[in-house]
Formats: structure tokens, sequence, C-alpha cells
């Protein structure tokens, strides 16, 4: 939010890489909606999107939803995707741990491309209103997995409960048994043909054939691989869902968080000062303190030039495209911080321009010596008002601006894959399973 008492004495001055999207702001929303007209809805809610800090032509885009990637073509066309069952050997470490009990493998490829009809969708729609459109380069990336479970009591989480359970056996560094949680929780009864409550299936590893990390395009195809920890009633589990399910969205979901480097646009701020009312109220209240003031008595002096309407702001609505008057108590606080250090810079002006500032020498040693400008330097200063004859005398109104820029921020934003439409795994080829809903 605003504060008045940063901006009082911004208002009487002003001050003043490569192209990023643009951190979204209401403005920037509204105006998204009026570009995609009509499919805004539908789009909006397949894609995150943003605009170009410099191409005000441009729109980037995050697909919101992905799916298992294809090979092949026509008739030939099948999932990058493959699960099977392992059985630790006996004398590993899982084989000692878990005896007698089977693990799944999975692995493939995500393509986050996800509905190519939507893209087709996109790019048509923004050309239509004479814009162009571009997959957002994100900065870094991570792929994980997660299961589903059921809410039976209501109270909105899924049901778990978890007991610790000892390995015979089997110790720990310290030569203390070695133990390990046994949890179980309640299931969609799309899997098992009910709702039950099964042992968690325990995923032990996700990995990628290429590193997430790094810098790379949101719309790309993400390699993937996971194993569980060793157990049958997992691998029942993982097998009934793709028999009953075709696929395993009941059971689990993946996503990828993707970390945008994006800026923000620069504000305006448009400053309308009539010089007569504020020497004249300045004045006045100066004089009511011997001239002399402080910092303190400074905000109370332009608190009085607003409210008297000696000074008037307005902000440049990019909604509107207007200039509207400032609202001191209904603004983005996300701005605030890069809008004190923009009015900080412009108070310091001002007071120079109205004010004499007067230190003692042991306070200007002191802040010498510490070579820091800080918010706290004019605690111990006294202000007294300057005569500013010429102003006075010719300064009838003055139109000025202050500007300031939010900056670079972190946005993040998400891909959730889909691993529906499949049938067969495990001693069977993975295939697209092409009926009712399924069709492509």
């Amino acid at each position: 939010m605003f504060k008045r008492t940063l901006i009082s004495f911004s208002l009487l001055s002003c001050f003043s890489a490569h192209a990023l999207p643009v951190a979204p702001t209401e403005a920037d929303r509204v105006l998204m909606q009026e570009v995609l007209g009509a499919e805004a809805a539908e789009l909006t809610e397949k894609y995150a999107l943003f605009f170009d800090s410099r191409n005000k032509k441009l729109i980037w885009f995050v697909p919101k939803i992905g799916k298992l990637a294809s090979s092949g073509y026509g008739q030939n066309k099948s999932p990058i995707f493959n699960i099977m069952t392992k059985t630790p050997w006996s004398g590993s470490f899982l084989g000692i741990f878990f005896p007698k009990q089977k693990q799944v493998y999975a692995g493939g490829a995500f393509s986050s491309t996800g509905d190519t009809y939507a893209l087709r969708k996109l790019y048509q729609t923004a050309a239509a209103a004479g814009y162009s459109v571009q997959p957002a380069t994100a900065e870094s990336s991570t792929l994980k997995f997660g299961l589903l479970g059921k809410d039976i009591d209501g109270d909105g989480y899924p049901d778990v409960n978890c007991i610790s359970n000892e390995v015979t056996g089997v110790f720990d560094a310290q030569g203390k048994p070695l133990t390990h949680p046994e949890c179980t929780y309640t299931i969609d009864g799309e899997v098992l043909g009910a709702s039950k409550v099964i042992q968690v299936p325990d995923i032990l590893a996700v990995s990628t054939g290429q590193r997430t990390g790094g810098r790379r395009l949101t719309n790309t195809v993400v390699p993937f691989n996971f194993n569980t920890v060793p157990s049958n009633v997992t691998v029942d589990l993982f097998q009934n869902s793709l028999k009953n399910t075709h696929g395993l969205d009941t059971l689990l979901y993946a996503d990828i968080n993707w970390e945008l480097q994006t800026t923000g646009l620069t504000e305006r701020a448009r400053i309308n000062i009539n010089w007569q009312p504020t020497f004249e109220s300045v004045s006045t209240y100066a004089a009511s303190h011997n001239y002399a003031c402080i910092d303190v008595e400074l905000t109370e002096i332009s608190e009085k030039l607003l409210k008297e309407g000696a000074v008037t702001v307005k902000l440049y609505n990019r909604i509107t495209r207007k200039w509207e008057p400032m609202s001191f108590d209904d603004t983005d606080a996300n701005d605030d911080a890069e809008f004190i250090e923009a009015v900080n810079k412009v108070k310091e002006q001002i007071k120079n321009e109205l004010f004499q500032e007067i230190k003692t020498k042991a306070d200007k040693f002191a802040q010498s010596k510490s070579n820091m400008v800080t918010t706290e330097d004019d605690k111990k200063s006294v202000f007294f008002y300057r005569k500013n004859v010429e102003k006075r005398a010719f300064s009838h109104k003055e139109q000025k601006y202050v500007s300031w820029n939010p900056g670079k921020k972190t946005v993040r934003a998400l891909t959730r894959f889909s691993l529906d439409c499949i049938e067969g795994g495990f001693d069977q080829k993975v295939q697209w399973q092409e009926s009712g809903e399924c069709k492509f």
C-alpha cells in the first residue's frame, strides 16, 4: 500500500538487458481479456499468459496442462511410457529390507504442449488481435510426483494413518533396530472398484533423462522415470489402476514447477502543484514552529498540503488509459517497496527545496564515518524554512512526474501432467486407449 507519510515530499518533483515477461497485474489481466475476447476463459484456463516488457504485441505462455508424449504417426502413434515390475536381488539392501516383494519401475516422457487444439486456438486468437505468441523460458524447473488420496471424514485432508515398524535384523549406525513408518490411506473407488484403506505406495526415486534444473523452454518434452519401494500391494495397485481407469490419474499426479524471471512495467504518477497555496500553507505551519522543524513535523506539513489540495496526485491507469486520482488505501502491496525507494529519492530533493537542514557536527561525523545514508540519518536534524523568494514571486502552478518500476521478480507457474488414456503395461506394450473421452 502506498503510504501518505512516504509520498509526502515526492509529490513536487520527479526522477528518473533483455526483454522479459511482465509479472501480471490486474491491468494486464484486463488487457489480456480484451485481447483474447470470447476465447479468454478457455485459454486462460489452459495457459498462464504474460505480456512482454518491450514488445507490446508479444504474449508469452506457459501450458497449465500436459500429457504423456507420443512417438510415431497415425495408426503407429503410441505413448512414450513403459511400466514393469522388478524383484530386488535378495542380497541387496532392498532385498533384505523388503524380502519377496516386487517394485514398480516406470519411465517415459511428458509433453507440456498438451492440448494441441487449444495451442492452435491461442496462436490464431492472438494473431487476430495483432499479437504474436511464444513459449516462455524458465530459469529453473522441478518435476515431482504425488499421490491422490480420498477425504472420508470431511476435514479437507486425505485420510492417512501411520505406525512405526521395526525391521528384524537390521540396525542403524548406533546399533539400534532400524524402524520405518507403515502408512495406510484411503484410495479413490475408481482404482479398486470401491474406496478402500490400503498401504501407501511409497515412490522411492524420481529422475529425468535430462537436467530439469537449468534454463529451458516451458513448451517442451520432459523425460522421467521413477520406481517405488518394494511392495506387492503397490504392484497390485498400479496394475488395477491401469486396468480399471486406463491410466494412473486417480492414483497419482505429476507436476513440473517452473520459475520465470519477470519484470514489471514502469508506473507513473502525475503531480500538480499550486505553488501559491503551497508556500502559504508551509509558511504558516513553519511560522508556528519558529520556522525550524524536525522530520515528524515535515510529515505533518505534507499531510496538510494533500488535505488542502495545494498538491494533487494522479496515477496513470493502464486499464482505462486515463490519469485518475491516487488512492492511498487501495493499492498493490507488491509495488510498495519499489515505490518507497523512488519516493525517498524525491523526498530529499523537496526537503532541500523548501527547507535547509542543520545537523550537529558530531551527528554528521558519525554519518560520514559509517559511509551509509539511512532513513535514520535525519532523525536529529532540524529543518528551517527557506525564503524561496524567486519561486514564490514567479511560480504559480507546476506539473511534474514521479515514476517507479517494480523491478525483476521470480514468478512460479505450474504444468500438471496427466497419465491417462493408456492401456497395457507390465507384460504388455503400452498403447493409447482411444475410446470415449480418450479420442485423439
